[in-house]
């Protein structure tokens, strides 16, 4: 919104700063403002509505408001009448329900203010049509801009003694006007604040450290690994807000538990002299600890992975090419595979019954990872809080558990979409903290190291993404992403210590980016982008290099919304679901990268076919199918002269998107494994 300089007359289109003289410019007043102009409700037949303006043009920058609407009959009669209300078009303006149904209807109105801008008087009306008649009722919403608003960069943080973190950052921004005063305190024995007051003018920052009280520490009973639960205050003069700060702590040592590693430290002197003797060059070594955390997966990879696996009987080149997915049956989750010389179903392991988590096959086909749920972390609800990444195997029926989530208190931690770097060294996934979204932080766990790190994060370049189906680039250097805005990011982790790389190839404000997927050599991505300008124009596929030029389009089609695209093994081709405007079900599509030569492979009006994968030799093309009967499996073999699908399952229970693993391609996993080994020589 324009305004105008009141020290040079200058206009000035966007911002708070004079683009002329510098001068601060103030903003309008709300107030006066929604006295100028009084917008009137229009109400027509006998419906009677209360109250007939909603005018919020004081709320504060982080405010949640909840209102409501209350429809009845002015003839009062005791008939239920329905209808539909449409919200204005105001951010952060929503209503929990739009239809209703009854003789008293409440519509209960929620205002998210942190999506307006300061100073701007929002106006607009709520379209209400009902059985009795119609109503067009007032809306006025707005920040006032003159008082300061108490923004934070953090509402929870953690410090972990198991990485010997001592203390933790979090910022205090004033993100409104004037001046913003408080203190910091906390009523936690064990944290500690170094500087408690703060005073900020507009745009001013203070960055408060929370150290540990070592000597309250001290005074804690410890039994094994544990967490603890304390708060940080923000008082303010334009309101308050706590902090809660989680702490992990180690189990405290004691004489005895030292006692148990003397007969292992003095084996280890032993071995090493051994081999010092016998070898010049002294390989790495794993330490007992190291090996207890590895468990299956650290005795699968590496240098001694052959010969663990022909003891274990174990040939991948023997191994038939398999489709692993999970599965939700009436109060069970099961995680199965699907073996395609035989299409016998088999369950490996129990999963979490909530809802289906894709899960990831080594690249060896040797194991699988997956989400386990801790029994101990349900909600009232019944859902489960807690859900860590494990790793299982057709030939060990109890699974290793990777990660060791909290389960006490109100937190939720629940880990979903693995997957496997190339080399088999790493696992990626998402953590999230909610039961309902599919976007978090992206993870990664290496093989020899139990706890996971976050690559989506830089606390310095306030960068924290929240993003969801992570997939490893062919060489296992880059991670591409969606993020929780519809944009897409290319990760470079480099390692535990070191800060990620994080680049992000597309811009929101032009178009809506997701579904993205990476050629067979690495230098392509393809993906869908929507414009969004009208409901017949989203979802088009398009194709640009590795680092975000040359973007160009596929196909591109006004009626359609083409998704979930995939590229064939020799990248000539990319599969992808299309669904026509104004229907319900879509079909399997096939298109030559260059756009030519368009294909619907399916063309199945009774089923909702969606998500194709294409195997990792190219020759078969794996989706699902979604009918009356329920959710199913089906694959198609390109070499068969009908494209004919066939069905692998029958069950018509919830599924995940199905994972392929081929064992040809079992030889480029261990070029790959043994180059990084060869590395950390």
């Amino acid at each position: 919104m324009a305004r105008v300089c009141p020290n040079c007359s200058t206009t000035n289109e966007t911002g708070d700063i004079c683009i002329n003289c510098g001068n601060y410019i103030p903003r309008e007043d709300l107030t006066n403002k929604k006295k100028d102009k009084k917008l009137k409700a229009e109400i027509s037949g006998i419906l009677s509505v209360s109250p007939k303006s909603i005018e919020l043009t004081e709320l504060k920058r982080n405010e949640v408001k909840e209102t409501y609407l209350l429809l009845t009959r002015t003839d009062f009669e005791t008939d239920r009448f329905s209808g539909t209300v449409k919200a204005p078009e105001i951010p952060g303006f929503k209503f929990k329900t739009e239809t209703f149904e009854g003789l008293r209807n409440v519509i209960n109105v929620q205002i998210e203010a942190k999506k307006m801008e300061i100073g701007i008087l929002y106006e607009g009306f709520i379209e209400i049509n009902t059985t009795i008649g119609e109503a067009r009722i007032p809306v006025q919403l707005g920040i006032s801009g003159d008082s300061p608003q108490l923004g934070l960069d953090y509402t929870q943080l953690q410090i972990n003694l198991n990485k010997k973190e001592k203390s933790a950052i979090f910022n205090i921004v004033n993100v409104g006007c004037g001046t913003l005063m408080g203190t910091v305190k906390t009523k936690t024995p064990w944290l500690t604040i170094d500087d408690s007051s703060f005073s900020l003018s507009k745009d001013g920052q203070a960055e408060i450290v929370v150290t540990l009280n070592k000597k309250e520490l001290n005074k804690i009973e410890r039994r094994g690994r544990m967490s603890l639960e304390g708060s940080v205050n923000v008082e303010t003069n334009a309101g308050d807000e706590e902090i809660k700060i989680i702490l992990y702590l180690p189990p405290k040592k004691t004489l005895d538990d030292y006692k148990k590693y003397v007969p292992t430290v003095l084996i280890s002197i032993v071995l090493i002299f051994l081999i010092s003797v016998s070898y010049s060059t002294v390989k790495k070594i794993l330490t007992p600890k190291e090996i207890r955390k590895t468990g299956l997966w650290g005795e699968m990879v590496g240098e001694n992975a052959s010969k663990k696996m022909t003891q274990l009987k174990w040939n991948p080149f023997s191994e038939a090419e398999k489709l692993v997915y999970t599965i939700i049956k009436p109060g069970e989750g099961q995680l199965c595979e699907i073996k395609m010389d035989t299409r016998v179903v088999t369950v490996i392991n129990a999963t979490g019954k909530d809802r289906p988590y894709t899960p990831a096959c080594s690249p060896d086909g040797f194991m699988f990872a997956f989400g386990l749920p801790d029994p101990k972390g349900v909600s009232k609800d019944g859902k489960y809080k807690c859900i860590n990444l494990a790793i299982a195997n057709e030939q060990k029926l109890t699974p290793n558990v990777l990660t060791v989530f909290p389960v006490e208190g109100k937190a939720i931690n629940l880990a979903y979409d693995p997957v496997w770097s190339p080399d088999g060294m790493k696992i990626a996934f998402v953590k999230t903290s909610s039961s309902i979204s599919l976007y978090g932080d992206i993870m990664i766990l290496d093989y020899n190291n139990a706890e996971p790190y976050n690559v989506s994060s830089l606390s310095e370049k306030k960068i924290h993404l929240l993003g969801k189906s992570p997939q490893w680039s062919p060489d296992g250097t880059k991670i591409v992403f969606e993020d929780l805005n519809k944009e897409i990011y290319i990760i470079e982790p480099k390692s535990r210590k070191e800060k990620p790389v994080i680049t992000k190839l597309t811009d929101k404000d032009t178009y809506n980016s997701y579904c993205p997927r990476w050629s067979p050599e690495g230098d392509k991505i393809v993906f869908t982008r929507d414009l969004g300008k009208t409901m017949k124009d989203r979802g088009d596929i398009y194709i640009m290099d590795s680092d975000g030029k040359n973007m160009k389009s596929v196909i591109a089609r006004a009626d359609y919304e083409d998704l979930n695209p995939d590229i064939s093994p020799d990248g000539k081709f990319i599969a992808f679901d299309s669904m026509k405007y104004g229907q319900e079900k879509g079909d399997i599509y096939i298109v030559g990268s260059d756009g030519k030569g368009l294909k619907c492979l399916t063309n199945t009006p009774d089923k909702n076919e969606k998500v194709p994968l294409w195997s990792p030799d190219g020759k078969k093309l794996a989706y699902l199918g979604y009918d009356e009967k329920g959710c199913e499996i089906y694959i198609i073999d390109m070499s068969d002269k009908n494209l004919s699908p066939q069905k692998l399952t029958s069950d018509g229970n919830e599924k995940s998107i199905p994972t392929w693993w081929d064992p040809k391609h079992y030889d480029r996993y261990q070029k790959l494994s043994s180059a990084k080994a060869g590395k950390n020589k």
